[in-house]
């Protein structure tokens, strides 16, 4: 990774946390609405931290997405659902391959999970596990339905 693409995914990441901190404080009909320049710039910037080999930038982006995905639902997620899904394949540490594929599951429309970011924009376990656990009940309760063990 280049210092250029360090400092891209380093300035993402901070930008991702502000909004998200903002956004924790609010309600979606209160998040002030990015232009349509600085939304494809920062999901430009969320493809690239997704590429970083720093571990914690990676981890932060896959958090910041789930988070903008929430308040920003109508745009396209699906260039960063190929690195997430990709990731969650190739990935060396298993957690963040978990983590990247919750988010995927996250931002597929058909996953139908809602999150609900917390005061403390740095507990990223919290986003996590609220999925998994909506997940986790939805496909519970789908097998039993079918019948299926």
């Amino acid at each position: 990774m280049t210092l250029r693409t360090f400092k891209k995914a380093a300035l993402t990441t901070i930008a991702a946390i502000a909004i998200s901190a903002n956004a924790s404080a609010q309600t979606a009909s209160e998040i002030p609405k990015m232009d349509k320049v600085r939304l494809a710039k920062t999901l430009d910037n969320f493809r690239s931290s997704l590429k970083s080999d720093y571990s914690g930038i990676v981890e932060g982006t896959i958090y910041n997405i789930v988070v903008f995905k929430k308040y920003y639902p109508e745009l396209d997620y699906s260039p960063l659902l190929s690195i997430l899904n990709k990731s969650t394949l190739t990935n060396e540490d298993a957690s963040l391959r978990y983590k990247a594929h919750l988010a995927a599951m996250y931002l597929t429309a058909e996953a139908g999970v809602d999150v609900s970011p917390v005061s403390q924009p740095t507990d990223h376990e919290y986003i996590f596990r609220q999925i998994a656990q909506q997940l986790e009940k939805k496909f519970l309760v789908t097998n039993e339905q079918t019948g299926v063990e």
